[in-house]
């Protein structure tokens, strides 16, 4: 299982903060600001949207899972969502926050 979370190739950004980097698994999505890692799965059929997502460091994992289409609540929301809630919890906890 650990072998599907390690980085295989660059992905991208995906999110408006430019220190934010998108990484492929095997499956799953790495996404790392300045050292911090979080690994996230989406995915979505015929009205239904979802993710899950944790970060291995805080031992921190959310899922959401969304009766509604992309009009709605489209995949960018709740991707931007969670993985900023995943990426800087404790940081949001103490009064610092990764913005």
């Amino acid at each position: 299982m650990q072998e599907t979370h390690l980085i295989r190739h660059s992905f991208g950004q995906s999110s408006n903060y430019k220190s934010i980097k998108d990484y492929i698994g095997l499956g799953w999505t790495v996404t790392t600001d300045f050292g911090k890692e979080v690994l996230s799965h989406t995915g979505s059929i015929d009205g239904y949207t979802g993710i899950i997502g944790f970060n291995p460091s805080t031992q921190i994992g959310l899922v959401i899972l969304c009766g509604c289409d992309h009009s709605d609540f489209s995949s960018q929301e709740m991707i931007d969502l969670a993985i900023h809630f995943l990426l800087y919890y404790n940081d949001q906890k103490s009064g610092i926050h990764g913005d």
